[in-house]
């Protein structure tokens, strides 16, 4: 007891002999918790941003881990394209020779479609004549002169006569004598009714309009030597044009040529 007394009493004097050195010591006391609470906020402050560093650098790390891939990625799919590039043009290739070889054999067969077609066509063309051809001699007239000469043979009736398998219609004859002309001839000559008496009359008559029925003649008189050509020109029912030339004397009838009228 007596000396916690002494020790008040010795601490009491101190404080009044040197007042300042306990505020200076409550002020180094202050100041190193002060430091202590910094110290440590640098530290804490310090530690975090090593924390924020190495997290950065972490994802910097796996940043450049992915780019890394993504070039080998990169590297591997052009690999990848180029092959697959290689397969596809060598394809291409391989198409385009059998789309040659295909447009080659799609020619052939055009080219032989269509001779095909143009031989059909002609052989059908030939039959569809041939058939018309036919038709038309069963339906042909022909058309001839005949003569009947009397005892003075320089006189001689002329008459038609159809010799065709078909009726003739719309007849017409001339003649190279311009002296007469040929009149009151038949329209129509079946196969039944094949002779038709042929009649003339002098030109100069027809032209005065002084024709009388004894100018009408069906006898012909040929000087010496002298022929008469005759040209006849008609039609069968389908109205197909034909002609016959004759050359017509008191001694006959010569055929020149006979056939059908072309358009």
């Amino acid at each position: 007891m007596g000396n916690e007394n002494l020790k008040e009493e010795i601490k009491k004097l101190m404080e009044k002999l040197n007042p300042l050195s306990m505020g200076q010591i409550n002020e180094a006391q202050q100041m190193e918790t002060v430091e202590k609470k910094l110290n440590a906020k640098v530290a804490l402050l310090i530690s975090s941003s090593l924390t924020d560093i190495y997290q950065r650098l972490q994802g910097l790390e796996e940043g450049l881990s992915k780019l890394i891939q993504a070039i080998r990625d990169g590297i591997k799919s052009n690999e990848e394209f180029s092959e697959a590039s290689k397969k596809y043009y060598k394809s291409l290739k391989t198409w385009s020779i059998v789309l040659g070889i295909a447009t080659i054999g799609l020619g052939i067969i055009g080219f032989w479609q269509a001779y095909l077609l143009s031989t059909y066509t002609k052989e059908t063309q030939k039959l569809s004549k041939t058939a018309q051809e036919q038709l038309d001699l069963q339906l042909q007239p022909a058309l001839v002169i005949n003569t009947d000469t009397y005892s003075d043979e320089h006189y001689t009736s002329l008459f038609i006569v159809n010799i065709g398998n078909g009726s003739a219609l719309n007849i017409e004859v001339t003649s190279d004598d311009k002296e007469i002309d040929f009149i009151e001839l038949p329209n129509f000559i079946d196969t039944t009714n094949r002779i038709k008496r042929l009649y003339f009359v002098e030109k100069r008559l027809l032209n005065n309009n002084t024709i009388k029925r004894n100018d009408i003649k069906s006898i012909y008189a040929f000087k010496e030597n002298k022929e008469l050509a005759v040209e006849l020109k008609y039609e069968n029912i389908n109205r197909r044009k034909y002609f016959t030339k004759l050359k017509v004397s008191a001694k006959g009838v010569k055929l020149i040529s006979r056939g059908a009228i072309t358009q």
